[in-house]
């Protein structure tokens, strides 16, 4: 009995933990500034949060790109989680990121 129940542990722990909430977010950019909508959803994809942040003086589409991700971060702190899942698009980020790599 000993033995199975160390094996159930086991399995448990390496059994994925995938986080209940989703931060869904994008960015839309223009001659220097840009907006960041965020949309917080539940495990059972049921609306949690919403939020639009305005920015000024934004370098580049990546900049703005990366600022509506860290205010998905934001929001899940703000939202008192310390798991979540958060979704973007990041092409913009990771083609930036390639270009500077390899410019190295």
């Amino acid at each position: 009995m000993e033995q199975n129940q160390s094996e159930m542990v086991k399995m448990h722990m390496n059994k994925e933990i995938i986080p209940k909430v989703k931060v869904c977010f994008d960015a839309a950019y223009d001659n220097r500034k840009s907006a960041s909508g965020l949309v917080a959803w539940g495990p059972r994809d049921e609306f949690l949060a919403s939020k639009v942040i305005l920015h000024t003086n934004v370098p580049s589409p990546f900049a703005a790109e990366a600022y509506a991700g860290l205010e998905a971060v934001k929001l899940g702190r703000l939202m008192g989680l310390s798991e979540i899942h958060i979704k973007g698009d990041l092409r913009t980020i990771i083609e930036k990121c390639k270009k500077t790599k390899e410019n190295d």
